[in-house]
């Protein structure tokens, strides 16, 4: 039997953003999408709190919908050269997925998409259903346009 377990915080609902002035690190990488967050502000406020926190920031910008598999490992590879201490996405879905997606290659660098081709299991209670999601319908081939994470 394996198991999988996410030991982190989600912090959601008004005044959430400024928690992010409360991390301890000394490097924050920001990974958003097409520009939503920017033009509505978030981006900045979002950069200010990290560097109030005393925090470098970079930003991987420009996540596009339905992540492609370079845009992961570019991701991936700019953390590797950053060395950031927080991951921090913002947006919708893609940006966070692909956030996910790129730690799993920054912690672990030698890994392969082959070798995160597990299925995981999610029971969603408010939906009393089953959906399965894998890693293996991640896209890996851009012309064939499979989503990131495509659900069965």
């Amino acid at each position: 039997m394996a198991r999988f377990t996410l030991p982190r915080d989600i912090y959601h609902g008004k005044g959430c953003l400024e928690e992010l002035k409360n991390l301890k690190g000394k490097k924050a990488i920001l990974v958003v999408g097409g520009g939503s967050m920017k033009r509505q502000g978030f981006l900045d406020k979002a950069v200010n709190y990290l560097k109030e926190a005393g925090m470098e920031v970079q930003l991987f910008e420009g996540v596009e919908p339905d992540p492609s598999v370079e845009t992961v490992m570019k991701g991936a590879e700019a953390m590797r050269a950053f060395g950031p201490d927080w991951i921090v996405a913002m947006g919708g879905g893609s940006p966070i997925d692909a956030a996910k997606a790129m730690w799993a290659f920054y912690e672990y660098p030698d890994v392969t998409f082959e070798d995160l081709c597990l299925p995981i299991l999610f029971r969603l209670t408010s939906q009393n259903c089953v959906r399965k999601q894998s890693l293996r319908q991640f896209r890996l081939h851009q012309e064939r346009q499979q989503k990131l994470l495509h659900s069965l």
